[in-house]
């Protein structure tokens, strides 16, 4: 049999590593069967998947998954999305002062986020200094105090009691309760509280009395809680919580104080696109800071609703992590940054379109998603 011109190359297209060579030189559009099903884009993409043609120069795509990293790992391992950005960036780093601290981090904001926060939540702080104030619900122990988790499930009379009485307490005190939603609470003070506080996700499951405020204005902080726990030991209303089998309102955790400067730490231009509620009150704030400044960097910010269960899981790495990676491998972003918490801490991938050859190794290596 007389071989005909050109059979080499078909016996060599046949190969295995020749057939992941020329699919890692195409973009996802072009691919052949191997390429993920097409994700519908969420609105806050749409400013750059809307478009297949767009190339911004120096454009960061930022994904917040608010509960990720509390999904049992059996979970976490089965989503393709997971697996590619795990092999995009297999180093993830870790913060522990939480998920709003991770996020401003990335998009460039250096001060504390709780002046942000505030405003996203539509509370002007006015040059106050500006903390968190989440309710807890505690155990007490033969010799420590474990926090089992922060209240957020307070309905509106419930906030508005525990608020009025609270408040008058600590107004003594020369702060103000500003108690914007039932499960978002801020206290502001025109003095700078001198205290190292931890951020109230790193606190659920650990001791508190390790965990105090620490700094020149821990000892009143100290004085003030002690009140708020006598306060609401025998309160009404968590004797009314008790007896349906909610959790208790115990304590009051004052954390992340700062005062906004804006003048001094200029960000932008942002687009934002934040799910309701308390996880994307930080992302609002940013947008509402964020200046137009014109040096060819653009940041896009997208917060997920929180990610409770496996349902939310598939949606999220369908609508919002796939589209994203889709715009990366496109070259429609020239970073992405994904941001998810839980077990007390933050963690951060950094992932930009892989060259020819570590696309190539992307394909050869098999990789798994695990909790950094």
């Amino acid at each position: 049999m007389v071989a005909k011109r050109g059979d080499y190359r078909m016996r060599l297209s046949r190969l295995p590593y020749i057939r992941i060579l020329r699919e890692c030189r195409l973009p996802a559009h072009r691919r052949g069967r191997r390429h993920a099903p097409a994700v519908r884009p969420v609105h806050g993409l749409r400013s750059i998947v809307s478009n297949p043609r767009s190339r911004v120069a120096e454009r960061t795509l930022v994904v917040v998954a608010p509960g990720l990293l509390t999904l049992p790992d059996a979970v976490l391992a089965r989503p393709a999305a997971l697996v590619r950005l795990a092999a995009l960036s297999p180093d993830p780093s870790v913060d522990p002062a939480g998920i709003d601290a991770a996020t401003s981090t990335a998009v460039g904001w250096r001060d504390a986020p709780a002046p942000l926060t505030a405003l996203g939540a539509g509370i002007d702080p006015a040059g106050a200094w500006v903390m968190h104030a989440d309710l807890l619900h505690v155990d007490v122990g033969a010799s420590d105090v474990l926090v089992r988790g922060r209240v957020d499930d307070l309905d509106a009379d419930e906030a508005r009691a525990l608020a009025a009485d609270i408040g008058e307490l600590i107004g003594r005190e020369g702060l103000r309760l500003e108690p914007r939603r039932p499960d978002r609470w801020f206290a502001l003070s025109t003095d700078d509280v001198a205290s190292e506080t931890v951020c109230v996700d790193a606190m659920i499951g650990r001791g508190l009395l390790n965990e105090l405020s620490r700094g020149e204005g821990a000892r009143p902080l100290a004085r003030m809680r002690g009140e708020i726990e006598m306060l609401l030991h025998d309160h009404p209303i968590n004797r009314a919580r008790s007896e349906r089998g909610a959790d208790s309102a115990d304590d009051l955790w004052l954390w992340g104080g700062g005062r906004l400067a804006v003048g001094t730490n200029a960000i932008g231009p942002l687009a934002v696109d934040a799910c309701p509620g308390r996880a994307g009150d930080l992302a609002r704030g940013l947008a509402t800071v964020a200046c137009d400044r014109h040096d060819g960097r653009h940041t896009a910010v997208t917060v997920a609703n929180p990610l409770r269960n496996d349902n939310d899981l598939a949606a999220f790495c369908r609508d919002v992590l796939g589209a994203a990676l889709s715009a990366l491998d496109e070259h429609r972003i020239e970073e992405l940054v994904v941001i998810a918490d839980g077990a007390g801490h933050a963690a951060t991938w950094r992932a930009r379109p892989p060259r020819l050859l570590r696309r190539l190794g992307m394909h050869l290596r098999e990789t798994r998603f695990m909790r950094p």
